[in-house]
Order: structure tokens, then sequence, then C-alpha cells
């Protein structure tokens, strides 16, 4: 059976209408594909700026404290050093001296350089040694009582003891009247 013209003229309206629909499913594929780029361009910009932001959130800090815990660090040595232009101590001795001033400047809320610190102008006043660390002790006190700084609180508690003759023992003493 052959095809008649009819049949012909349906089979190419509907080859067209097809053609126009596979097109038109391009064409929406096409954008579809389009907006989808757009949106991963936009997440892949949001990560990288999320990205930036966490590393400065994190990365900034840490380095910052590093940083501060460093200088920190070698403000301390300098402050021991100097202690020891004074009182003289081995290498060993120095150690323990500054992990016992560690130690004791936290009980006291300071810092260790400023312990250190005091220590030196306690030592310069003849007070080294036992003698030296029972008056830091006494110096810590008044600095807090006095709302000073420890150096202030060190050269007005050698002063006094010196002045007065007093032993390193007698310091309390000495707080209790200048701190009533």
């Amino acid at each position: 059976s052959s095809m008649g013209l009819q049949d012909v003229n349906k089979l190419r309206v509907t080859l067209s209408l097809e053609s126009k629909e596979l097109k038109k499913g391009v064409d929406d594929a096409k954008k579809s594909l389009r907006t989808l780029s757009s949106e991963l361009y936009y997440i892949s910009q949001s990560a990288k700026y999320i990205s930036r932001d966490l590393t400065l959130a994190f990365t900034a800090p840490f380095v910052a404290a590093v940083g501060y815990g460093t200088y920190k660090l070698i403000e301390f040595e300098k402050e021991m050093a100097s202690v020891n232009t004074i009182a003289q101590l081995s290498s060993a001795s120095l150690a323990r001296m500054g992990n016992h001033l560690e130690d004791i400047a936290v009980g006291f809320g300071t810092t260790a350089s400023e312990a250190a610190r005091a220590l030196y102008w306690i030592n310069s006043a003849s007070f080294k040694g036992s003698q030296g660390l029972e008056v830091l002790n006494q110096t810590m006190i008044a600095s807090v009582a006095g709302v000073t700084d420890m150096s202030s609180a060190a050269r007005v508690l050698t002063g006094a003891l010196n002045a007065f003759g007093m032993s390193a023992m007698e310091a309390a003493d000495v707080n209790d009247i200048l701190f009533r």
C-alpha cells in the first residue's frame, strides 16, 4: 500500500511539531544548564569566601596567640637575664627560679615577667636567694593590697626594710604597717 498525499502531509506536520518540541526541549535544557552553571559558580565563590573567612577567623588568632606567647617568653627570658646579672645563679638554678616565678605569678594573677622584674629590684636591694623569694612573696601581697605594680611595691618594701635595718623575714610586718 502506498502512502497518500494526505498521509505524507500528516507525517510532515507531525515531524515538524516534534522537531519544534525537540528544539524547545533542547533550548530548555540549555537554559537549565546555564542556570545550574551560574548557581555552581555562585556556590564556588561562596565557598572561596567562607574558606578565606575561616582562615582569618582561626588562623589569624592562632598566629597572633603564638606570636604573643613568643613575645612574652622572650620578655620573661630578658627579665630573668637581668635578675641573673645580680643573682649570679647557675643555668640550672636560674631555670628552677624561673619555673618558681611562673608558678607563683599565676597564684597572684600577674605575669612571670613582672615577678622577675620585681625580683631584680629585690636582688639589687641585697635580698637574694631565699630572702629574695620571701621579699618577693610579700611584694606580691603588697602589690595586690596596694593596687600597684610589683616593681613599685618591691622598691617601697625593700626601701623600708633597708632603711630600718630589717631582715627579709620582717617584710610581712612592714606590709602590715604600710597596708593597714
